[in-house]
Formats: structure tokens, C-alpha cells, sequence
């Protein structure tokens, strides 16, 4: 998590990258939810980065 959404997206290509078609659709089944979840999550997964170079996040100051 700490790669952002890139992060995530080299996790879905490492799962995926696997030799064996029938490995790879029982992999591509598995992550669909996940991926699906992170979608909607993109903009805070570099919530870290953010804070990193001292912008803030969220909707309030902490």
C-alpha cells in the first residue's frame, strides 16, 4: 500500500503473470473484488505520498 494505486496495480500484474491459464483465471477471479475495491479507493491510497510532501488529506486539518 505504501506504492499507491501503482502499488496496486503491479499486484494485480505479479498475481496475474502466472504461467498456467487455469491458474491465472482462478487468480483473475480472486482479485476482481479487490481491484473493484481499490478503484473506488484511488485518490486515498496516496494519502501517504501526500502527507509525505506536506499537503493534507481528508477534509479537515489535523
Amino acid at each position: 500500500m505504501s506504492q499507491g494505486w501503482a502499488g496496486v496495480c503491479q499486484w494485480v500484474a505479479d498475481l496475474l503473470s502466472v504461467d498456467g491459464d487455469e491458474e491465472r483465471e482462478r487468480r483473475r477471479h480472486a482479485t476482481e473484488r479487490r481491484i473493484g475495491y481499490f478503484a473506488k479507493q484511488v485518490a486515498r491510497l496516496n494519502d501517504a505520498e501526500r502527507l509525505k510532501a506536506g499537503r493534507a488529506i481528508g477534509g479537515e486539518q489535523v
